[in-house]
């Protein structure tokens, strides 16, 4: 895994298409200089914005999982981050993996989907199922269930269904 010291991460671009050093927040996230919610505050800011996400955005994923298990933690915001880039980095306006990257970007993938199975049996709120469950279904190369998924809101299955034949 690349390390958060490789001067790499100065260059990849974030989600606004200019360079944006992920290292920083996730070294801080590691150190304990930046909260749970400061965390994921920069990473929802910089790192996916209005389905945009850049190089810094792949090369976050496995870093994010490593530092979710080494500090035991669990919500939503793991799978709904993984989920959402996961699902837009086939947009025509976002870049591609790079080839150095893609398969440490896909096993950071499957160790998120493995972290939420070691978790079944915690209690899970709504919101944090439908993410994981959309992750699932992207990666699994289901675009339109996780759509479908996308289309929930907080219990309101029968509106989503609603919207979905209405299309």
């Amino acid at each position: 895994m690349m390390s958060l010291t490789d001067p790499r991460w100065s260059t990849f671009d974030g989600a606004y298409r200019i360079p944006f050093d992920a290292a920083t927040p996730l070294s801080g996230f590691q150190a304990g200089t930046l909260s749970n919610e400061q965390f994921w505050y920069v990473v929802w800011n910089d790192l996916f914005h209005q389905d945009d996400v850049g190089v810094a955005s792949y090369a976050a994923v496995p870093q994010i999982i490593r530092l979710y298990e080494q500090r035991n933690l669990f919500d939503y915001n793991l799978f709904a981050f993984a989920a959402s880039v996961e699902r837009v980095r086939h947009h025509d306006d976002n870049p591609a993996i790079p080839a150095w990257l893609e398969t440490e970007y896909r096993s950071g993938l499957q160790a998120i989907i493995r972290h939420g199975v070691r978790h079944l049996t915690d209690e899970w709120d709504a919101v944090t199922l439908k993410a994981f469950l959309m992750l699932v279904a992207v990666y699994k190369g289901n675009h339109a269930l996780c759509d479908l998924l996308d289309c929930v809101d907080d219990g309101d299955e029968q509106g989503a269904i609603d919207a979905i034949t209405k299309r």
